[in-house]
This record gives structure tokens, sequence and C-alpha cells, in this order.
């Protein structure tokens, strides 16, 4: 996903070659409404209640990797789409 600041592009979200999605937490880092570790485990948080149970991370550096088949499933995918627009929204924003 491409999101446009200006004529500066960002992706926060990618589809990888083991099927599934990423949030590249350590790269969101990098832009204003996500410096703060705070911002980042928000999303974390986010995430874990689209999905229905706590996701853990040890470095909000590191990536959220989700099953795209797990993804898949029409209700998490509705939330999950919820999580991905705020972040869309807030580098939109910055």
């Amino acid at each position: 996903m491409v999101v446009m600041q200006g004529v500066k592009k960002t992706y926060p979200f990618f589809i990888v070659a083991n099927g599934k999605a990423s949030i590249p937490l350590g790269y969101l880092k990098n832009y204003d409404p996500f410096r703060e570790d705070s911002a980042r485990a928000e999303i974390v948080s986010r995430v874990g209640a689209a999905m229905g149970y706590k996701v853990v991370v040890t470095n909000l550096a590191a990536d959220i990797r989700l099953s795209l088949g797990e993804i898949a499933d029409p209700v998490k995918w509705g939330h999950f789409l919820e999580v991905v627009q705020r972040v869309v929204d807030q580098l939109r924003a910055a």
C-alpha cells in the first residue's frame, strides 16, 4: 500500500511472499504520528483487538505479521481495515 504525503510516498503495509500481511513498526517510527513507542503500541493493541487476541511484540520497531488466511475472515478483515484506515489517516494528517 502506498500513501502519498505531498510528493513523498509512504509504505505502511506490505504483503510478503510467505503469505503474510506485514505492518512495519520500525518503518512507521520514522513518521511523526508514530515516533513515540506509545503510538506504535496502540497499533499493536488495535491489531490484536481486530484479530481477537493479544498481539505480543517484544520490540516496537519490529514487524507485525499476520497470516492472510486469518485476515480473510470477513469480521477480522473489516476490523483490520479499520486499523489500516486509522494509520493512513494519521499519516495523511501529519
